[in-house]
C-alpha cells in the first residue's frame, strides 16, 4: 500500500507544470496558443469589449500578473496599461518575462512611420510580419522559462510560421 501511495504521488509530480502566460490584448492569445500548445496556460487580461487605451489594472489583474509566468504585450509605449505593468514588475520586484516589441524589433519587425514622424502601433499584431515576428519572440520566452520542451516549441513555432508562409503565398 506504500509503495502504491508513493508511486501515485510520483506521478503526480510527473507532470508537468503548464507555463503560465498573460497576454494584453485578445489578438495575441491564438499566437502564443499556437507556440505553447498543451504546454501554456493563457489568459488574456484586457477583457473583450473594453477599450485597452483606458483600462485599469483591478486587484484581480495584479493577481494573475504575480502568477504569470510570461507577460505578453504590444508596445512600444501604446497602453498606458502595460506601462503599469512594467511599473508594478518592477517595484515589486517579481522576475518576469516581458515580451514586447522591443523584442520583435530584434527580429527585425519595425513598424513604418507616419508622416509626423511617430510610429502608430495598431494592428502590427495582425500583420503576417508582425505575427511572425511576435511567435519568434513567444518561443524564446518559453525556453528562457521551459527549457525542457525548447523542441516542442521550436515544433510548434516550425508549424506556426509554415502556416503563415502558406497564407502569404495564396495571397500573392
Amino acid at each position: 500500500m506504500v509503495i502504491t501511495l508513493l508511486a501515485s504521488t510520483c506521478q503526480i509530480n510527473a507532470r508537468p507544470q503548464k507555463v503560465y502566460i498573460l497576454t494584453t490584448i485578445s489578438y495575441l492569445v491564438p499566437i502564443v496558443k499556437a507556440i505553447g500548445g498543451a504546454m501554456v496556460e493563457v489568459e488574456c487580461l484586457i477583457p473583450q469589449g473594453a477599450d485597452p487605451h483606458y483600462y485599469e489594472l483591478t486587484p484581480a489583474d495584479i493577481s494573475k500578473l504575480e502568477k504569470a509566468d510570461i507577460v505578453v504585450m504590444t508596445g512600444p509605449s501604446h497602453l498606458p496599461v502595460e506601462a503599469k505593468i512594467e511599473e508594478i514588475i518592477r517595484e515589486r520586484g517579481l522576475s518576469k518575462v516581458i515580451v514586447n516589441y522591443k523584442n520583435y524589433t530584434k527580429l527585425g519587425f519595425n513598424l513604418l512611420k507616419l508622416p509626423n514622424g511617430k510610429v502608430n502601433p495598431h494592428g502590427y499584431f495582425l500583420s503576417l510580419r508582425g505575427i511572425r515576428a511576435i511567435s519568434k519572440s513567444i518561443a524564446k520566452a518559453l525556453a528562457i522559462i521551459n527549457p525542457e520542451n525548447t523542441s516542442y516549441y521550436s515544433r510548434n513555432l516550425e508549424e506556426y510560421l509554415n502556416k503563415i508562409n502558406d497564407i502569404e503565398t495564396l495571397s500573392k
